[in-house]
């Protein structure tokens, strides 16, 4: 986040990447081998993660000197830690909140049977674009408020929007032509049924929801 934030947006996707090789490597290598099962994965999981952070944290100290920490900067700071809850707070009982109704909302689809839970999956996965719009703006328009462009914000906000919906249309064009073969990624082929019925909540989902989430 602080190195998206100073406009580098390229070199965390590959601190992620690096980070996604290693994790299966070690799942193949705690699972297989080891055989320690979940509990090898939860170690591959812990693992990949910290060696990706730690290497975010060496890159931000080598190439951005304004972010390395001076002798004198360590004494706290009541005034900045008042102004970071203020923002961080709220933000992390937003993301609870959210975390908490997927888990409740998957809880409750789980029960409605494997056409619901398919719809889900690919709708989740037709969705992510409209998630790496919503970091995007929310780093662009931190920079730009820091920056006191505040001009430019508009322009972006604007700029987003016209890729949303164009994106939600070629969301609903892959629902309708491509809606039963992403269904069946998570289905029996004889579940035709079920294909038809994903298909349907997809197209529904792309032509009204996503426009809607946009806005």
């Amino acid at each position: 986040g602080i190195i998206r934030a100073l406009g580098d947006s390229r070199t965390p996707v590959i601190f992620l990447i690096l980070a996604s090789f290693l994790n299966v490597g070690l799942d193949l290598f705690f699972i297989l081998n080891l055989e320690m099962g979940v509990k090898g994965a939860a170690w591959a999981t812990v693992i990949s993660q910290g060696v990706s952070g730690v290497c975010c944290l060496l890159y931000v100290i080598r190439k951005f000197e304004i972010l390395r920490i001076r002798a004198g900067e360590w004494a706290p700071d009541r005034h900045m830690m008042y102004v970071l809850c203020g923002m961080g707070v709220p933000m992390g009982l937003q993301y609870s909140v959210t975390a908490i109704g997927s888990v409740i909302l998957q809880s409750a689809t789980n029960t409605l049977g494997s056409d619901a839970v398919a719809a889900g999956r690919v709708n989740g996965f037709l969705a992510c674009p409209f998630d790496a719009m919503g970091s995007t703006m929310a780093t662009y328009g931190g920079q730009n408020i820091g920056a006191g462009r505040l001009d430019r914000i508009g322009r972006g906000l604007k700029a987003c929007v016209t890729l949303g919906a164009g994106y939600s249309v070629i969301a609903l064009g892959i629902s309708i032509f491509a809606g039963r073969p992403l269904a069946g990624l998570f289905l029996e082929a004889s579940e035709t049924v079920i294909m038809g019925n994903v298909r349907f909540f997809l197209i529904l989902s792309t032509a009204f929801y996503f426009p809607l989430a946009l806005v």
